[in-house]
């Protein structure tokens, strides 16, 4: 590939976050590559940056701005801010932060530029307010661009499904995963007494924290050595309530949790991870599955829940998940079968009430099906206050917990297949990696032709998202 080559990323910001850290990568990697990288955002960097970066008002979140420009205003402050550019690389354009910005690309496409439009996030997963925006600002006939010079990069294997079954040609999207970067300490870990199940998150509501604490409660009396970590508290106001009374009912049961052990301990993150008898997920969503692959990296044991529709991709890559569980199941009669029903179909309506949708009674039976198929439920499926009632049944009867399944999270693993989870995470999901598959999918693009734009049918993604069987509680 010639070194004269130039590339525009775009993006709304670069605050900390997932997708600052995806475009540093992307960024270095073209830089190694001997291509020209400028970085267009809304506002200027919020952390460090060591590339090229042009600030354009007009890029910024529509409830920061006055009076938000059209797509054609975008499209135009883009280009210019960009200057002569092989191909254009815009991250979660149809979020619905900015409304111009679907528009703005399919102009830029239609004009005869090269597109990468990658959505780390979806404005039709679980943020309806994004979608009506969208949907008010007339920009869902534009949120999906398809044309020949148009490719699309997923996270995973499930978007990637979802925007193919939506009408996407195949051969215009491919999966991109992130790379692994964790910083190399070899410190000494901080000492911990009994055995830790640390997990690295920061405690928002699709984390499913109850289920961190169902496991504090079924250990005190079979697994009395075991205590149970989260490591960050979190920052929005729909949120820090809902962790806070977590809290509370873990200190009134006095449960073996610890809460923010992240920003309260001396050691570095890494350092922290490593000091962990084994680190733990029970989230109920992902968007690439960070928390599956940088416990591995550290050569680490992971326990808790699986994310299939995530994880698929990292089993393709013979990488062994079989130390999590794809269900935690309770029995149903301790919630009761009509409470459930009467949970579900009261947020189901309001879910798809959120984005325009009639909610029939097969689309609650659907939903209930998927979280009890049987007598028992999957603990993850339960909201809150259904939630709490297990954690207080299994602190005043030990007995109760023989009737989890499984009943304990805790799986050995050879240390055989850690060191081979190691070695793969460390070969397929490094920065080098990253950099090859990322040169790959712009050649792609820079070698198709240029042909006319459409756009997707806007109804055709959102019916891949609100389908009642991925409905979740814990995600209203």
């Amino acid at each position: 590939m010639s070194s004269d080559r130039s590339i525009a990323i775009v993006h709304y910001h670069l605050r900390g976050g997932g997708v600052t850290r995806v475009i540093s990568h992307a960024a270095a990697a073209m830089r190694a590559a001997g291509w020209r990288c400028v970085v267009i955002v809304g506002e200027a960097p919020r952390v460090p940056v060591d590339f090229d970066v042009r600030v354009i008002d007009a890029l910024r979140y529509d409830v920061d701005q006055t009076s938000p420009v059209g797509a054609a205003a975008l499209s135009r402050a883009i280009r210019d801010a960009a200057g002569k550019v092989d191909l254009y690389h815009i991250h979660n354009h149809s979020l619905g932060k900015a409304a111009a910005l679907p528009g703005a690309a399919r102009s830029l496409a239609a004009e005869g530029h090269r597109l990468v439009l990658q959505p780390h996030d979806f404005a039709e997963d679980g943020r309806p307010a994004n979608y009506r925006h969208l949907s008010h600002a007339g920009a869902l006939r534009d949120l999906y661009p398809v044309a020949d010079h148009i490719h699309y990069a997923t996270l995973n294997s499930r978007d990637r499904s979802a925007l193919v079954e939506a009408g996407l040609d195949p051969v215009r999207i491919r999966t991109l995963p992130n790379a692994i970067d964790l910083p190399i300490d070899d410190s000494d870990p901080p000492h911990q007494h009994g055995r830790l199940f640390l997990y690295p998150t920061r405690a928002i509501r699709r984390k499913n924290m109850g289920e961190m604490l169902l496991w504090a409660a079924a250990s005190r009396k079979a697994h009395p050595e075991a205590r149970f970590a989260a490591t960050l508290a979190p920052t929005s106001a729909v949120d820090i309530p809902i962790y806070e009374d977590w809290k509370r009912l873990a200190a009134s049961l006095n449960l073996p949790a610890e809460f923010e052990v992240g920003s309260n301990c001396d050691a570095s993150f890494t350092a922290l991870l490593r000091s962990a008898h084994a680190l733990m997920t029970t989230s109920v969503a992902e968007g690439f599955g960070l928390a599956f692959l940088e416990p591995m990296l550290l050569g680490q044991r992971l326990v808790g829940r699986d994310l299939p529709d995530i994880s698929a991709d990292f089993k393709a890559d013979d990488i062994d998940l079989s130390s999590l569980y794809a269900r935690l199941d309770v029995p149903l009669s301790w919630v009761s079968a009509e409470t459930l029903r009467e949970h579900i179909a009261t947020k189901l309506h309001a879910s798809l009430e959120a984005y325009g949708q009639p909610c029939e009674a097969a689309h609650v039976d659907a939903a209930l099906h998927a979280a009890a198929p049987g007598d028992t439920v999957d603990f993850g499926r339960l909201d809150e206050s259904l939630q709490r009632r297990v954690i207080e049944r299994l602190a005043a009867d030990d007995a109760a917990c023989s009737q989890l399944e499984p009943d304990w999270l805790d799986v050995d693993l050879d240390p055989s297949r850690l060191a081979n989870n190691q070695r793969l995470v460390a070969e397929r999901y490094n920065l080098q990696t990253y950099g090859q598959r990322l040169m790959s999918l712009y050649q792609c693009v820079l070698d198709a032709p240029v042909s006319s734009v459409d756009a997707l049918e806007p109804r055709r993604v959102l019916d891949q998202f609100l389908a009642p069987e991925r409905f979740f509680l814990l995600r209203t």
